[in-house]
Formats: C-alpha cells, sequence, structure tokens
C-alpha cells in the first residue's frame, strides 16, 4: 500500500487505514504468542507481559476507530461559502459524491485574453481596473498575478490572470468584466485625435495652420490610446491641429479656422 501511495494509485486515507490494519494484526500476533508461552511455561511474568500485548492490541483497535471517527467529519480546504449544496442531511454518500460547491470570495480571479501585440508589455504586479455590468459606476483593482506561458492557437492571445482584493464581497464568481491594463504609462506626452493623422503610402502626416495656411507635417507616432494618437516626431505642444476638413485640403492651402465646430 505504500508503494501505492508513492505512485499515487491509492490515496493517503487507504495507505493510514492499511497501515492501521497492520499494527493491529501484529498487536494480536504478539498478545497470542505470549499467550501461547504462557500456556507452555505458566510464568507470572509472561501472564503480565501477555497483558501488556492485549493491551497494546486494544489501545492499536482504539486508534483505528478515532481515525474512522476523524473521517466522518468533513473539512473544508479552505475558508470560503458554500455556493450551492448537492446532499441533505442523512443521505447515504461514497467518498466519490461530492457535498457541496465552496467559493472562495476575500480574493477573486479573473482570466484576461491579452493580444499578441502587447505581450511583450505584459509582466505580474501590473494594475488593472475592472468593471462589471452589476455595478457600472464602480471600478474595482486588481493585478496581474499569474501569466501563462503559451498562447491560445485559436485566438493567438495569451492569458493572464488578474488578482482582486474583494472583503466588501461586491463581485460575485460569475460574472463577467471589463478590464483595463495599465501596460505601459507615458506622461507628459504630445497627443493629437486620431482622426488628425492621415497616412499616404505609408508615410503618416497631419495639418496644421500657420496664420491662414496649411502646413503639412510629416509625423512619427506611439501610443494609440482611445481617441487619441501619441506624436513622437514632428509637432510640438501649441501648434493648431486641423482635426475636420483636414481631407479636402492640400499644403498651403488658405484655411480659415472655425472655433467650437
Amino acid at each position: 500500500m505504500e508503494a501505492l501511495y508513492r505512485r499515487q494509485i491509492v490515496s493517503k486515507r487507504d495507505c493510514d487505514n492499511a497501515e492501521m490494519d497492520y499494527k493491529v494484526t501484529e498487536a494480536q500476533l504478539e498478545g497470542s504468542q505470549q499467550q501461547l508461552k504462557l500456556l507452555r511455561e505458566g510464568s507470572r511474568q509472561e501472564v503480565k507481559t501477555a497483558s501488556q500485548a492485549k493491551l497494546r492490541e486494544m489501545e492499536a483497535l482504539l486508534a483505528q476507530e478515532q481515525i474512522r471517527l476523524e473521517n466522518t467529519v468533513i473539512t473544508a480546504p479552505f475558508q470560503g461559502d458554500i455556493m450551492r449544496k448537492y446532499v441533505d442531511a442523512g443521505a447515504l454518500v461514497s467518498p466519490s459524491t461530492a457535498l457541496v460547491h465552496l467559493v472562495h470570495t476575500a480574493t477573486l480571479k479573473i482570466v484576461a485574453n491579452v493580444l499578441e501585440r502587447d505581450i511583450p508589455l505584459l509582466k505580474p504586479g501590473i494594475t488593472a481596473r475592472i468593471r462589471v455590468e452589476a455595478y457600472p459606476d464602480k471600478v474595482f483593482e486588481g493585478k496581474i498575478s499569474r501569466i501563462n506561458t503559451g498562447l491560445d492557437s485559436a485566438t493567438r492571445t495569451l492569458q493572464a490572470e488578474v488578482e482582486i482584493p474583494n472583503s466588501a464581497r461586491f463581485l460575485k464568481p460569475g460574472m463577467f468584466a471589463r478590464i483595463e491594463l495599465f501596460l505601459l504609462e507615458k506622461p507628459g506626452v504630445v497627443a493629437v485625435p486620431r482622426e488628425a493623422v492621415l497616412e499616404e503610402n505609408g508615410a503618416k502626416f497631419i495639418f496644421t495652420v500657420e496664420g491662414n495656411r496649411a502646413a503639412r507635417r510629416p509625423v512619427v507616432t506611439g501610443i494609440t490610446q482611445d481617441q487619441f494618437v501619441e506624436i513622437r516626431e514632428g509637432l510640438k505642444e501649441g501648434d493648431q491641429v486641423v482635426i475636420k476638413g483636414q481631407n479636402l485640403i492640400r499644403d498651403n492651402a488658405t484655411v480659415r479656422v472655425v472655433e467650437g465646430s
């Protein structure tokens, strides 16, 4: 049984029961041997030894019954809440019968699918913001705890686990969530609305207003987030950028700025 337990073929309880049965049988053997010796020699000391062997046998039986008694109490492996109960009190069950569905809600886990292009920026400890439909105006914060080692071949995404403190128990297991991951922060950059950036033959450019003329400027873009694009080269803070009608004008064309349109 020990060899089978090391190979994970039998459970620890089966191994413990087998060991206890072995000890009981060994104690019984010792008691029988002492009794046989007593019958042959009739010594008072051997009567005492036989009694001690019988006591050890009873102690082994008691220990075996205590183990069986402990096995009648089901102990949860972690502190949590019962989400579902599968049996009622007094029902006959087997070792493979599911009794309850236990969940840990003090800290929840979300599995996020990260796009392949963002994988170089992904690392444990990154902050995540979580929103759920049940609380549309509330933002929960968590951190990436684990990252998968391989991509999903079907979606070309990488799974990352986000742990969220949930001491107030607002979030419930099974909810769908929308996650924002802060993969990279670049404060103080020059950014323009996405529609202001045009592209021709693979080159990106924007139109600025200089006096009453439109000036075409080639630019090098960086991060794109929501409706804004980072301009790494070709523009400085304070420049007036054309964001409407830019598709209809040409370099050095006369323009008139309409404020507030």
